[in-house]
């Protein structure tokens, strides 16, 4: 075997090393029960990423498996494109929960890590309540790197809260993909408990609102940027500026949520 072929295989072998590596199982989570472990789940919409979709797709989310290798190319991972899909997993029965943990990758080929995790639970009634959002509680464990290609594990033990089930709604700007899901049991009383804040029974409708709520927000800011450019190239609009900025801090703290029928 000459030096070339050496070389190549030096770096394939290098390359696999980082494709298929998978961050450890962190210690705050090795002792706690993990109640999703082989339970059904839904996905609206159903996973069409054409190089890890199969037929499994429907129970690899908790059946405990991680994959090795390339991540979206492989058949243990669930993917989509383009979407922003919504993963609701069957507890089987009201559970007591302190935790979730949510792995996935990004990095490279036009894929980016997740803008947010939202989290909302349901009792029996499957009236569902939020529950936090996963990428922002997990920020205290660690975040991905900026650039190159990654495996993380989005995850929380800070959780207090309790249901039969639990969605996850995956918002992203390209792709999104995930090998497992891991839902962590809390202590007992807690599903004695009530669940606060105001309940939902269609999570899509409410994230199809909440998407129109951040774009009224966005639309605001940006033209409040082009409004302020042109009064003060003016000038002697000191009142209008002000007003704008009345206008600009009620966008900030919009907590409507706008109907169906919003245009």
């Amino acid at each position: 075997m000459n030096m070339r072929s050496l070389v190549l295989l030096a770096l394939l072998f290098s390359l696999t090393l980082v494709c298929g590596a998978q961050e450890a199982k962190p210690a705050a989570l090795q002792n706690l029960n993990n109640v999703a472990l082989n339970m059904p789940y839904t996905m609206d919409p159903a996973p069409k990423y054409q190089h890890c979709t199969d037929p499994g797709d429907t129970t690899q989310l908790t059946d405990g498996q991680y994959t090795q290798g390339y991540f979206w190319t492989q058949p243990g991972t669930v993917g989509w494109s383009g979407q922003q899909p919504i993963i609701t997993i069957d507890l089987g029965s009201v559970q007591p929960i302190c935790g979730v943990s949510f792995n996935t990758a990004a990095g490279v080929a036009g894929v980016f890590w997740p803008t947010g995790i939202l989290m909302f639970v349901a009792g029996e009634d499957k009236q569902f309540y939020e529950a936090g959002e996963l990428t922002s509680l997990s920020a205290t464990n660690g975040v991905p790197p900026a650039e190159a290609y990654a495996v993380h594990r989005f995850w929380t033990n800070r959780m207090h809260t309790h249901g039969r089930y639990i969605s996850f709604v995956v918002q992203n700007t390209s792709f999104a993909f995930v090998d497992e899901i891991e839902v962590y049991a809390g202590e007992p009383e807690w599903v004695n408990e009530p669940l606060s804040g105001e309940s939902v029974a269609d999570v899509k409708g409410l994230v199809e609102r909440l998407a129109v709520q951040q774009n009224v927000r966005r639309r605001i800011m940006n033209d409040s940027v082009e409004v302020r450019k042109r009064a003060e190239a003016q000038g002697g609009l000191d009142a209008v500026l002000a007003d704008l900025d009345a206008v600009v801090k009620e966008a900030g703290d919009l907590k409507t949520v706008p109907g169906p029928d919003f245009r």
